[in-house]
């Protein structure tokens, strides 16, 4: 991710230097520096998973009204849907 480079470099360079290198504005990666983490549980990690393979299989053309039908079609169980943020 850009914004994880830029971290992992900003001892070496300056962050204006890296946020023009990477095309992001200083104000997105320092709004991203502050926000927290968010801790997801496995059900919500698996639902990512399975999304991005579909979206994929989709050849990139998959659309958000797309997902929920065929996400049912092709998973064989599914414990919980979790909403997507």
């Amino acid at each position: 991710m850009k914004y994880q480079f830029i971290l992992r470099h900003s001892v070496a360079y300056p962050i204006i230097l890296l946020c023009t290198v990477m095309n992001v504005s200083r104000s997105a990666y320092y709004a991203w520096h502050k926000r927290p983490a968010k801790i997801i549980t496995s059900a919500e990690l698996h639902l990512y998973r399975r999304l991005k393979a579909l979206f994929k299989e989709s050849k990139n053309s998959l659309g958000g009204q797309e997902y929920p039908g065929n996400y049912v079609k092709k998973a064989s169980t599914l414990a919980v849907i979790a909403p997507v943020h």
